[in-house]
């Protein structure tokens, strides 16, 4: 058996780098698992491959099963809605792209329960 290969990385230390017989069977030994796996799905009919849907077709595996994803008028919405908020955040020294962290671990905000609140409007629900 091998010995483990560890490597310390810094921007002084030369670049780390494992014998290149060693990285050789490495690889060829991945390869030889992904084939022997890709023979066994082949074999057992469970290979997928994607197809093109026909258009007109409604998509229902989809999450856009509604097609609410491509309507220009939602889309406007949205936009301005983000817009809105984005130039609130601002005012307010608030991050604006991205997430920031899950609110069960970096705490909830005023703004995210302002957000629910919105999205909870429009079916007429207690909350979203």
């Amino acid at each position: 058996s091998s010995m483990p290969f560890f490597c310390v990385r810094s921007e002084r230390a030369p670049p780390c780098a494992r014998p290149r017989q060693e990285r050789q069977m490495a690889t060829s030994s991945a390869v030889e698992a992904l084939t022997r796996n890709l023979e066994l799905r082949r074999k057992a009919g469970s290979l997928r491959a994607l197809t093109v849907q026909p258009a007109g077709l409604a998509d229902f595996t989809s999450n856009d099963y509604l097609g609410l994803a491509r309507s220009p008028a939602l889309q406007g919405r949205i936009l301005d809605q983000v817009e809105r908020l984005s130039r609130a955040r601002l005012a307010q020294g608030l991050p604006v792209g991205g997430a920031t962290g899950s609110r069960l671990l970096s705490g909830n905000s005023a703004f995210a329960e302002a957000v629910e609140r919105w999205v909870a409007r429009a079916p007429r629900a207690e909350s979203a």
